[in-house]
């Protein structure tokens, strides 16, 4: 398994969405800002902005990595309270991947634990692997088939790196904030919704 650093293939991601928050941002382009406009989408308004500037980077998509056959990553970690996704929810997509015959991993900060601690209770097959990926991050991405996540940089960056995927979202806007490529989203998921979308994904 080729080894994907941080710093290459997540800092494109970082330049493409975030360049005034990004410490790797082109010289000259720390105070730019996104050229929105109506239904356009951020990541869009980012690309069209680093353009105009004379940006020639990376803001394709990065080279399509296969990863592990029937490996799944679920990633529930963000930074912001308002975004994540109660642990019952999460379990209910294990089952349903490990039910299609899907390995299961879960990733995150090693404060998440409690969290995975409850979705391996429930499901027992899966993978805990909260505080195990520090430094890592970008390699554990790519080792996934599947990447199924909230709103945060690994959607992101599985987007980035040709993953099937799906997006859960609760504060903010899909047609804003989904993934540039792949829009297969959830909002404000139930158990119930989340194991068919879980479904549809893997089956289809």
């Amino acid at each position: 398994m080729q080894v994907f650093m941080m710093d290459r293939y997540y800092n494109p991601i970082k330049d493409i969405v975030g360049v005034e928050n990004s410490k790797v941002a082109p010289k000259g382009l720390a105070n730019i800002k996104p050229l929105v406009g109506p239904n356009k989408h951020q990541t869009q308004a980012w690309i069209d902005a680093l353009q105009r500037r004379g940006y020639s980077g990376n803001v394709a998509r990065l080279p399509a990595v296969a990863g592990i056959k029937n490996t799944v990553l679920l990633q529930p970690w963000c930074e912001a309270a308002d975004k994540m996704v109660h642990p019952h929810v999460w379990s209910t997509i294990a089952r349903e991947a490990v039910d299609n015959g899907q390995h299961v991993r879960i990733a995150a900060p090693a404060s998440y634990s409690a969290i995975a601690n409850i979705i391996k209770k429930d499901v027992p097959e899966v993978e805990n692997y909260c505080g195990k990926d520090k430094g890592r991050w970008a390699q554990t991405v790519s080792e996934a088939e599947t990447v199924i996540s909230v709103d945060s940089g690994a959607a992101h960056l599985a987007d980035a790196l040709g993953k099937r995927g799906l997006t859960m979202f609760r504060s903010t806007n899909p047609n804003k904030w989904a993934p540039f490529w792949n829009r297969n989203v959830i909002v404000n998921p139930t158990p119930k919704a989340a194991a068919a979308a879980t479904r549809k994904l893997l089956n289809g």
